[in-house]
């Protein structure tokens, strides 16, 4: 909750503290500080892709030791560039001055809080009315970045990290800009610019994974698919922000409806509930979405 990691941001503020009084003026006074608190977020952060997966119980690493290591040690850095306090982590998210790495932990943490939490633990629903004017610009220019990083010719071999980050991007202002009742969706579209709107769009695609205008089955879904159609509000919130059929690629949310209905009500992940508020939507929002078919 909100609430537990803010105390844990408070207990690393003061363990730093602490320890940096200790070293005094030495050649110490200007190494990284790493407390358990580091640990803990860099262990959370890996653990919740895997969790939202439905991973129960995690598959032994196909790496060798020394690559684990150094993940981990890019983790635990990570977490280290993280804010002091709980309250701005949200300014992480589109620095200019923080790793990538530490915008993903960022992520991490706050769709864990907001979006993962809520749908868990019972009576967990975070208020996140007050989220939405302070975050959305940081959103949107981080949503920029990655799409641009998924395209880096760096990211050819493995995009599924950036991939994974922007589910979560998406997932989360998703339930950040609520939508009351789904007949009203179409009045409320998010107020973004339309290039704003664009880069959102974008990351979706290259979440996704497709061509424009193609919609192939999916045989299996990544962390970053799963995480983008099973958490949050992603569908119905996509249908009610680019509720305008005439704007350019927006061919990837009727994608989004078909591997919802197609992939969860047919195969293992078999949630009647996301099901039936997509047909609900269908009806609601894009009453002239054509037929659903492959």
């Amino acid at each position: 909750s909100p609430e537990i990691l803010g105390r844990l941001f408070i207990h690393r503020k003061l363990f730093r503290e602490a320890s940096q009084a200790h070293r005094g003026n030495s050649s110490l006074a200007y190494t990284t500080i790493i407390t358990w608190v580091d640990e803990f977020i860099a262990k959370l952060c890996a653990l919740t892709p895997m969790l939202a997966f439905g991973l129960i119980h995690l598959p032994p690493s196909t790496t060798n030791e020394n690559i684990q290591s150094q993940k981990y040690s890019d983790a635990l850095r990570a977490a280290c560039q993280l804010p002091e306090e709980w309250h701005n982590l949200k300014n992480v998210i589109g620095s200019l001055h923080s790793s990538p790495a530490a915008k993903r932990s960022g992520l991490c943490l706050l769709f864990a809080t907001y979006v993962m939490r809520p749908r868990l633990v019972p009576n967990g629903t975070v208020q996140t009315s007050s989220l939405l004017a302070d975050i959305v610009d940081d959103l949107v220019y981080a949503a920029r970045h990655m799409f641009s990083s998924i395209q880096s010719p760096s990211a050819i071999l493995d995009n599924l990290p950036e991939r994974v980050a922007g589910a979560m991007l998406i997932s989360f202002l998703s339930v950040v800009d609520k939508i009351d009742e789904p007949i009203q969706s179409a009045l409320r579209p998010l107020q973004l610019r339309p290039e704003s709107l664009g880069h959102l769009l974008d990351l979706i695609w290259m979440i996704m994974g497709n061509d424009a205008g193609s919609f192939p089955p999916l045989e299996e879904l990544d962390i970053a698919h799963v995480i983008l159609l099973r958490w949050g509000n992603t569908v119905p919130w996509s249908w009610s922000t680019w509720n305008d059929q005439r704007n350019a690629d927006t061919e990837c949310i009727r994608s989004m409806v078909i591997y919802l209905l197609d992939v969860f009500s047919d195969r293992t992940h078999n949630n009647r509930q996301d099901v039936d508020v997509a047909l609900s939507f269908k009806q609601a929002v894009v009453p002239n979405i054509g037929p659903l078919r492959r």
